[in-house]
């Protein structure tokens, strides 16, 4: 089961660099089939494969009374790093070496 997930990761993050690249024109697909295909397909798909998996082993492995509690912590603290973490991080690098410093005067 890892092995395909990993597999759609590394898939997944391939189509991501196909969408930056624009390579999806040169095939034929427009942008919105395309971002569909990528962000509603492939983001669930691999988010329900992982999450069915974890809580089935949380749900095996933890005493019946912490189960609630773990499960909060844990998804909670998921969200947080994909959901806030990971755009704050992505937009620091493209500040910091992508974008170059804007003055008020290079605004006209």
């Amino acid at each position: 089961m890892l092995y395909y997930v990993c597999f759609f990761y590394v898939f997944q993050s391939f189509l991501n660099l196909c969408f930056s690249l624009r390579w999806n024109l040169i095939i034929g697909i427009p942008d919105f089939i395309f971002l569909v295909l990528i962000d509603s397909v492939f983001g669930y798909l691999l988010s329900t494969i992982i999450d069915l998996s974890l809580e089935s082993f949380y749900a095996k492995v933890i005493p019946y009374d912490l189960e609630g509690s773990v499960f909060a912590v844990v998804s909670g603290t998921g969200y947080f790093a994909y959901d806030t973490v990971q755009p704050l991080f992505g937009i620091c690098i493209n500040k910091l070496f992508l974008n170059p410093p804007v003055s008020s005067d290079s605004i006209d």
